[in-house]
């Protein structure tokens, strides 16, 4: 069987090669499924579906070499489909990709339940979703009374206006990559297994849930208008010397250091010191601290109602 690439089947193609493991315990696992008019592929916590035109026929391969033959081969490439292998033919290019099992692959229809706006769950979840890491609670992101919740588990609690009625825990990397690739749903389903998202285009992406109970976290969630605004210069200082050196940003006096650099700002600073990266990443996001609470400090953004609080670091 013969078919020709379109540009539909190379973008999605390239979304589905995006959803799979560099390293995959099972080939299943890193593989572009296509039957009855639909692409998907699936790293088990997350499913990608796309409504792609394969000309009637059903296959499974490697979605990374699929995509990258597609984008070799070019517009005119041809696709023959033959028992044991996809053979991509594209002006002097041809690739020949073996052919996986499609019935081994994990098959998710399309849920059916009511959907609901997705509203800035989108923009919610892109805020804080980078920040958890580590074990248990924060390796989730948190969406509950109406806000999406990240900690590094240490040093950093970030939240983000979210969605009324929705109570859920996404793995972390479910989260980052149900923005990367539904940056544009605008609607949303979820039941008690998974937060599905809905595009436009027809494409989905279910994300399952994890049942981990977050500590109650309200008291170090600050109303962002209620904080003073971040030292003039602050900001633009921690973010020129944080390249210098390995140890924390220190506030002293006037002056924003790390270890072999410091610049000097006109307000006079408390004696603080946070981790670096943790720092860098709150003066992207917020406009609004105290430091006078060190040594867990409260930040904060009253338009994009970002809002969290860092801790402080021992520093000789």
């Amino acid at each position: 069987m013969k078919f020709q690439a379109t540009e539909q089947l190379r973008t999605a193609a390239a979304r589905l090669a995006r959803l799979a493991p560099e390293q995959p315990l099972v080939p299943m696992l890193a593989c572009a499924v296509f039957r009855c008019g639909h692409g998907q592929s699936s790293d088990n916590s997350v499913t990608l579906n796309i409504p792609v035109d394969v000309g009637g026929a059903e296959f499974a391969v490697n979605a990374v070499r699929l995509s990258a033959a597609l984008s070799v081969a070019g517009p005119e490439a041809e696709l023959s489909l033959g028992e044991a292998q996809l053979t991509i033919k594209g002006g002097r290019f041809t690739a020949r990709i073996e052919l996986l099992d499609t019935h081994a692959f994990p098959w998710t229809d399309m849920p059916t339940a009511s959907r609901l706006p997705a509203g800035d769950i989108i923009k919610a979840i892109q805020a804080v979703s980078p920040f958890a890491s580590g074990n248990g609670w924060s390796s989730v992101v948190a969406l509950s009374g109406s806000r999406a919740m990240a900690s590094d588990g240490a040093s950093l609690l970030i939240t983000a206006p979210g969605v009324p009625d929705i109570d859920c825990s996404l793995p972390a990397k479910a989260a980052q990559i149900a923005v990367l690739l539904s940056g544009d749903a605008n609607e949303i389903n979820i039941d008690d297994h998974a937060l599905t998202f809905f595009s436009p285009d027809g494409s989905w992406l279910r994300a399952s849930l994890v049942s981990t109970e977050w500590p109650n976290v309200s008291s170090l969630i600050p109303d962002p208008s209620a904080l003073p605004s971040a030292p003039l210069g602050l900001w633009d200082a921690v973010s020129q010397v944080v390249v210098f050196g390995d140890g924390p940003v220190c506030l002293a006096g006037n002056l924003v250091s790390r270890d072999s650099a410091e610049i000097a700002i006109d307000f006079a600073l408390p004696n603080c010191a946070f981790l670096a990266d943790v720092l860098f990443v709150v003066a992207g996001v917020s406009s609004h601290i105290d430091l006078t609470k060190y040594p867990r400090c409260p930040f904060g953004n009253p338009m994009s109602g970002v809002a969290g609080s860092i801790s402080g670091v021992r520093h000789a």
